[in-house]
C-alpha cells in the first residue's frame, strides 16, 4: 500500500480536549482578580492536551499596568509538558490604573494563541477626607465657541456633549493619615486612583451584617453618581472601609454584586467612588511634623454621562415660548452685582477733546447671582440645569428679580370674561412708556403673586393718565388684586457668561451655585 503524503487530521469532538492548549474553559477565558488590597500573585493554568511538548514563545500583556510576568514562571521560550498543566503567575502590584481590565496573549510555536481576560480592582483609594472649614468644590467645563458682532447678535457653536468634571477641596491630615497619604501619592501621583465622592455620604438605616448583598439605605434621592457596576466605599473611617460593586438600586436599597466581607453598622457610611487624577501639582504646608494642610484639586476621569442626565422634561420646569425660564430665587443674602455694557468707542483727541462713537445696541446687562441649594435632591437638579446649557451654547430667560415696574392696578382676568377686557396691565409710569418702545430687548414680564409666576410678552405700551398701560399677548387666567403682586419684573434672555461652572458644596447637604449670566440680544422672531 502506498503511503499517503501530506496526510490531514480532521477535527472531532476529542480536540475540544486533545491537540490544543486549554486555559480554563477554552481558548477564551475570564480570570476575576477580585478586590487587590495589597502586592499579590494570581496564577493562570495553562494545559498542553497535545502528546508532544509544546513551546510558548511570547507572553502579551495588554493594559494591564502595575502587572508583570513573575519570575518564578520564568523567561520564554516556556515549555510545556505533554498532557501537563503549567502555572504562568503573574505579579500583581497595588500601584497602578484602580480598575483592571485587560488581556494576557499567550503565543505558542505551534501557531496557537491563547487569551485571558484579566479582570479586577484595586483597593487603594484616595481616603484622604475634606475638612470641611472652606466649601468642597465640584467644577463642570466645557468648550464653547461665542461669535458677537458689531450689533451684539451671537453664534455660538459647542465642541463638548459631556463635560469634563472635576472638584477641589482642602484637608489637613495628620499623624498616620499623613504618612500613608505621602507614600500613596509618590506612587500615584500621575496615575488613576479611587476616590469617594464625599459630598455624597449615604446612610445606612439597618446593619449590613456578614455575607449580606443588600445595603438598606436611608435616602438615595439626590445621588446621581450610584449606578450600575459602579463601585461603593463602605466606610467607618479612612482605614476601615471596604469595597463594593453595586449590581442595581431598589427604592431606597442598593443590591451589590457579591457579599460584604465583615459586619457594618448603621453607624457607618456609604461613598459612592470614581476614578480621580490629581493635579500635576498638589502643595501641602505643614503646620507641625505631624499635621499638614493641602490644598487638593483632581480631575474625574470617567464618562459618567448619567450625571446631569436628562430623562423627558424636567417636572415644574418653567417655560417661556418654549425656553426654559430660571425659575430658581438667588439668595439675596449674597450681593447680586448688575454690570451694564454699552458697545461705545472712545476716540481720544488729546487737549482734552474726545469723541464718542455707538453702534445703536441697547446697553447688555450681566449679573452676578448665589443660589443656594440646601438638599442633595435641589443640588442633582441643579447639575441637570447646566448639563442642559451645556456652558455658554444654549440661552435661556432669567428674571431680574427686582422691582423693575409697580402695579397701579388690579389686573382683570381676561378669560369668561362677560365685557371684554383689555389685555393689559397697568403701572407706574416712571419713564417705563418712552423707553419700552425704544428697546427690543425687554419684552417679556414676570408678575409674581401668592407664590405663584405668571410670564407675560409685551406686545405694545402707552401712556395712561400717569401710568402707563402694557399691552400683552397671552390671555390672563386669573385675576391679580395689585395688592398681592409681591414683584413685577423684566425677563431678559441670558446665558452663563464662561464654560466654567462651580458647585460650592458647603456641607454634605447644602451647597452654593454662583452664576455669572451675560444677557443675549433677543430673538425677534420668538412666539
Amino acid at each position: 500500500m502506498a503511503q499517503a503524503n501530506n496526510a490531514v487530521m480532521l477535527r472531532t469532538d476529542m480536540d475540544l480536549w486533545h491537540h490544543r492548549i486549554i486555559s480554563g474553559i477554552g481558548e477564551v477565558s475570564d480570570v476575576n482578580l477580585g478586590f487587590i488590597t495589597s502586592d499579590t500573585t494570581t496564577e493562570l493554568q495553562v494545559y498542553n492536551s497535545h502528546l508532544v511538548e509544546q513551546k510558548l514563545v511570547k507572553v502579551d500583556l495588554i493594559n494591564l499596568e502595575g502587572i508583570s510576568v513573575a519570575e518564578a514562571t520564568g523567561r520564554p521560550p516556556i515549555n510545556l509538558a505533554p498532557l501537563r498543566t503549567k502555572k504562568i503567575i503573574l505579579d500583581v502590584s497595588l500601584y497602578g490604573s484602580s480598575k483592571i481590565d485587560g488581556k494576557v496573549i499567550l503565543r505558542f510555536e505551534n501557531g496557537q494563541i491563547v487569551t485571558i481576560n484579566l479582570k479586577g480592582l484595586r483597593g487603594l483609594i484616595w481616603n484622604v477626607e475634606p475638612n470641611w472649614d472652606e466649601p468642597l468644590r465640584e467644577k463642570f467645563s466645557y468648550k464653547t465657541d461665542v461669535i458677537v458682532s458689531y450689533n451684539k447678535n451671537e453664534q455660538r457653536r459647542g465642541f463638548m456633549s459631556q463635560p469634563r468634571r472635576g472638584f477641589s477641596y482642602t484637608a489637613t491630615p495628620s499623624h498616620t493619615l499623613l504618612s500613608t497619604m505621602r507614600n500613596v501619592l509618590y506612587a500615584m501621583h500621575n496615575r488613576p486612583i479611587l476616590c469617594p465622592i464625599w459630598w455624597q455620604p449615604i446612610r445606612l438605616r439597618e446593619t449590613c451584617l456578614k455575607g449580606d448583598s443588600r445595603l438598606k439605605c436611608v435616602d438615595l434621592s439626590g445621588v446621581d453618581t450610584l449606578q450600575p457596576n459602579s463601585m461603593l466605599i463602605l466606610w467607618n473611617n479612612p482605614f476601615d472601609y471596604e469595597l463594593c460593586a453595586v449590581g442595581r438600586v431598589e427604592g431606597n436599597d442598593i443590591v451589590l454584586q457579591s457579599s460584604v466581607a465583615r459586619t457594618f453598622y448603621s453607624t457607618a457610611s456609604c461613598y459612592p467612588s470614581v476614578d480621580i487624577r490629581f493635579d500635576p501639582t498638589i502643595t501641602s504646608t505643614s503646620m507641625t511634623s505631624a499635621v499638614s494642610f493641602m490644598d487638593i484639586s483632581a480631575d474625574l476621569i470617567d464618562k459618567m454621562n448619567a450625571i446631569g442626565r436628562l430623562v423627558g422634561d424636567e417636572a415644574n420646569l418653567e417655560k417661556l415660548n418654549g425656553v426654559e425660564v430660571l425659575g430658581k430665587r438667588p439668595n439675596w443674602s449674597e450681593e447680586i452685582v448688575e454690570r451694564f455694557q454699552s458697545d461705545v468707542t472712545i476716540v481720544d483727541y488729546g487737549f482734552g477733546s474726545k469723541a464718542w462713537f455707538n453702534r445703536g445696541s441697547t446697553s447688555m446687562a450681566s449679573r452676578e447671582l448665589t443660589f443656594v441649594s440646601k438638599s442633595r435632591v435641589e443640588t442633582a437638579w441643579w447639575r441637570r440645569f447646566i448639563q442642559r446649557q451645556k456652558g455658554q451654547l444654549k440661552s435661556f430667560y432669567v428674571p431680574t428679580d427686582t422691582k423693575d415696574l409697580i402695579v397701579a392696578n388690579d389686573i382683570t382676568a381676561t378669560v369668561n370674561s362677560l365685557v371684554p377686557v383689555p389685555k393689559a396691565i397697568v403701572v407706574e409710569d416712571h419713564r417705563v412708556t418712552a423707553m419700552l418702545r425704544n428697546s427690543d430687548n425687554r419684552k417679556f414680564l414676570r408678575i409674581r403673586s401668592k407664590g405663584k409666576s405668571y410670564f407675560f410678552t409685551i406686545e405694545r405700551v402707552e401712556k395712561f393718565g400717569d401710568n402707563a398701560r402694557i399691552y400683552v399677548m397671552e390671555d390672563i387666567m386669573t385675576p391679580i388684586n395689585k395688592e398681592d403682586v409681591s414683584s413685577a419684573c423684566f425677563v431678559q434672555r441670558m446665558r452663563l457668561a464662561s464654560d466654567d461652572v462651580e458647585i460650592e458644596h458647603v456641607s454634605s447637604t447644602v451647597a452654593k451655585i454662583k452664576l455669572t449670566l451675560q444677557q443675549v440680544k433677543e430673538i425677534q422672531n420668538a412666539k
